[in-house]
């Protein structure tokens, strides 16, 4: 997690696959929110990975309307979330 000074960005969220569906993602993200102070949290994921968007709109995110291309070998789009803004 990064701070800064109007909000937090997540960096990486990840659950291994044999942990998911059990609670621990929604419990790890509840824990990351008390961290954040109330500040609006923000974080990129990739556009394809809709597993990730779907569990992170569930969590209270929402899609900004922003992108941005990473370069890793190839362009990856990624699409930025957050609680507020």
């Amino acid at each position: 997690m990064i701070f800064y000074e109007k909000f937090v960005e997540i960096s990486s969220f990840y659950i291994l696959q044999e942990f998911r569906k059990k609670g621990l993602g929604k419990q790890t993200f509840d824990f990351i929110k008390n961290l954040a102070a109330a500040k609006p949290l923000v974080l990129w994921v990739l556009k394809e990975n809709t597993a990730a968007r779907n569990f992170y709109e569930k969590v209270g995110m929402h899609f900004t309307n922003k992108t941005r291309v990473i370069k890793r070998g190839s362009d990856f789009v990624q699409y930025m979330y957050s609680t507020s803004f």
